[in-house]
C-alpha cells in the first residue's frame, strides 16, 4: 500500500516523470491526507515542507537516478517516517501528550488511520489482484494469442526509440513511459472517458517492481515494459474505455467492436462513451475477453484505414498489422500527423 500511494502522488504531476514525488505533488498529498495539525509546534505545514527539504537535499551526489527537488522512493518512506515523529510521538500541540511513544506504531497510525482513509481509489489499487481476476484467464489468453503477432508489431516498433547516452533508464527495445504516450496519442486514445491519468496508470500499475531502484539494470526493469507488461496495460485500458458489446455490434450490422466506432463520426463515439461509462474498478459490461477483443480491433482498424489512404492503395483489411504498417503509421505521427497530410513513406 506503501508503494502504490507513492506511485500514486509521483504520477500525478504534469512534468513527465512518474517516478517522482516534486514538491507540488508532495503539497497535495499534505493536503488531500490532511497531514497538517493546525497550530502544532512541530507539525503544520510549514514544518513538514522542511522536512521535504532536508530529506531532499540528502545524498542525491551519491545516487545517479536521485533528482534534485523531488523525492525517490526511499526518500518517500523517510518522509513518512519523519512526519510520522512529527504528528505522534512529538507533543501536537503545547501541553498535550504524545499519542504514541514507539515509531512503529506511529507510522502505522499515520498509514492506516491518516492516508489510507483519504487517499484515492487508484492509490489503493493491487495488481496482482487484478492480474488474477482480468488478465491471468483463459479467454484473455485465447484474445491475446489470437492477436499476438500485431501486438508485438505494435510493441517492437513504438519501444525502437533512440535514447540520449545520459538516459540510462531508458534502452531501445523495451516500452518507456514516452513510448507508452506515443502510442496512445497517436492513436487518439486519450480523451474525456479516457483520461492521460488513466493512461498513466495503466502504465504505472503494469510494471516490475524491484528492490533496487538504483542499480541501473533494476532501473530499467521499473521504467520500461516488456511484452507481457504492455498487454496488461492494454488489458487494463480495456477495463478503463467503453467498447461496444457484441450484441451492440451486431445490433449496428458491424463486423467487431473497431468497426462500429470508426462507422461512428467523433460526437457520436463521445455520446456513445458517455452513455455507457467505464471505471478500472468498476463492472464491467462484458468478459474481459470481448473487450479486449473490441479494443484491439479498434487500434487494428485504426493504423489498417490511416495507411490504406496514407499509401493510396486498399489494405487487405485483415484484422493483422505488420512492422511495415506500424512504422508507417508512426512515422506520420498517427492520426494527427494523417489528418494534417504529412507524406508517407
Amino acid at each position: 500500500m506503501v508503494l502504490g500511494i507513492f506511485d500514486y502522488y509521483a504520477s500525478s504531476g504534469s512534468d513527465g516523470d512518474v517516478y517522482t514525488i516534486g514538491l507540488n505533488e508532495f503539497n497535495g498529498m499534505l493536503m488531500e491526507c490532511e497531514l497538517p495539525v493546525p497550530g502544532s509546534s512541530d507539525c503544520c505545514k510549514q514544518h513538514l515542507e522542511q522536512v521535504f527539504i532536508a530529506v531532499d537535499s540528502g545524498q542525491k551526489v551519491k545516487e545517479k537516478f536521485n533528482v534534485k527537488h523531488a523525492l525517490s522512493r526511499q526518500e518517500f518512506l523517510q518522509i513518512l517516517v519523519r512526519t510520522a515523529v512529527l504528528r505522534y510521538i512529538k507533543p501536537r500541540k503545547a501541553g498535550e501528550s504524545p499519542v504514541h511513544t514507539d515509531v512503529s506504531e506511529a507510522v502505522r497510525e499515520l498509514v492506516l488511520n491518516q492516508m489510507k482513509p483519504r487517499v484515492g481509489p487508484g492509490a489503493l489499487q493491487i495488481s496482482n489482484d487484478f492480474r488474477q481476476n482480468f488478465l491471468y484467464v483463459q479467454e484473455t489468453d485465447a484474445t491475446l494469442a489470437n492477436y499476438e503477432d500485431t501486438l508485438r508489431s505494435l510493441y517492437e516498433v513504438y519501444s525502437d526509440e533512440t535514447h540520449a547516452t545520459h538516459d540510462l533508464a531508458s534502452i531501445s527495445g523495451m516500452m518507456g513511459f514516452n513510448e507508452w504516450l506515443n502510442l496512445c496519442t497517436h492513436m487518439q486514445l486519450i480523451d474525456e472517458e479516457f483520461t492521460i491519468r488513466e493512461m498513466t496508470n495503466c502504465f504505472m500499475w503494469s510494471r516490475m517492481r524491484v528492490a533496487d531502484e538504483t542499480n541501473i539494470a533494476e532501473r530499467r526493469k521499473m521504467c520500461n515494459l516488456r511484452f507481457e507488461d504492455f498487454l496488461e496495460a492494454l488489458c487494463r485500458m480495456a477495463t478503463m474505455k467503453c467498447m461496444p458489446t457484441d450484441d451492440e455490434v451486431a445490433q449496428c450490422g458491424c463486423s467487431d467492436g473497431g468497426h462500429m466506432l470508426l462507422s461512428m463520426n467523433p460526437a457520436e463515439r463521445r455520446k456513445f462513451a458517455i452513455q455507457r461509462p467505464q471505471t478500472w474498478d468498476g463492472p464491467m459490461r462484458q468478459p474481459i475477453g470481448r473487450a479486449m477483443n473490441h479494443l484491439i480491433t479498434y487500434m487494428i482498424r485504426i493504423i489498417e484505414d490511416t495507411v490504406s489512404v496514407l499509401w493510396k492503395a486498399p489494405q487487405e483489411g485483415d484484422l493483422k498489422l505488420s512492422r511495415k504498417e506500424v512504422q508507417a503509421f508512426k512515422k506520420i505521427g498517427g492520426l494527427a500527423g494523417a489528418d494534417s497530410g504529412s507524406p508517407g513513406p
